[in-house]
């Protein structure tokens, strides 16, 4: 799944390839961000709270669902300008608030609800990234929708790669 969310972005996007390719370290951490924000994992996390709890002024009371919406939250138009346009450069910008980029959860690893393995995730989707803008490849017409239905997300085709002689 990794190759592909990556895949599809380089193809889409491929004037981050280039940079990838030679090496440009911070163009490649912001490329990975982008692609979890814009191409989410999971459409939204469930969770029950284990004892009554006041979050941001609402009461939960035990054992009732609350459900985080993965996609709404990282497409919010009020914390990302052109929500649905790829563009890593948002993330060249500063630091990211991380209540509104929750592709792993909300919050930090310590405190919040936040993936513990979302490091591990960043650092296989950089090696993903860095692999692939460096090796010779086509993609076939093929369906990359993905579906928010579908946990979890991954383009409809999977993301077919083909080896190509071609170097980019």
């Amino acid at each position: 799944m990794v190759r592909g969310l990556c895949g599809k972005a380089l193809h889409e996007h491929p004037e981050w390839w280039r940079r990838i390719a030679d090496g440009d370290e911070v163009a490649l951490a912001a490329f990975v961000q982008e692609v979890r924000r814009l191409y989410p994992f999971v459409p939204v996390l469930a969770a029950r709270p284990r004892s009554a709890q006041d979050v941001l002024g609402v009461p939960l009371p035990r054992g009732v669902l609350v459900v985080l919406d993965v996609h709404g939250t990282d497409h919010d138009p009020a914390h990302w300008p052109d929500p649905d346009r790829f563009d890593p450069d948002r993330f060249l910008q500063g630091s990211v608030d991380l209540d509104t980029l929750v592709p792993q959860g909300g919050g930090d690893v310590a405190t919040g609800h936040r993936c513990p393995g979302e490091a591990v995730t960043l650092t296989m989707l950089a090696v993903a990234a860095r692999v692939l803008a460096r090796t010779p490849y086509t993609l076939p017409a093929q369906d990359l929708d993905y579906d928010l239905s579908r946990i979890p997300t991954r383009p409809r085709s999977g993301v077919i790669l083909k080896p190509s002689g071609e170097v980019r």
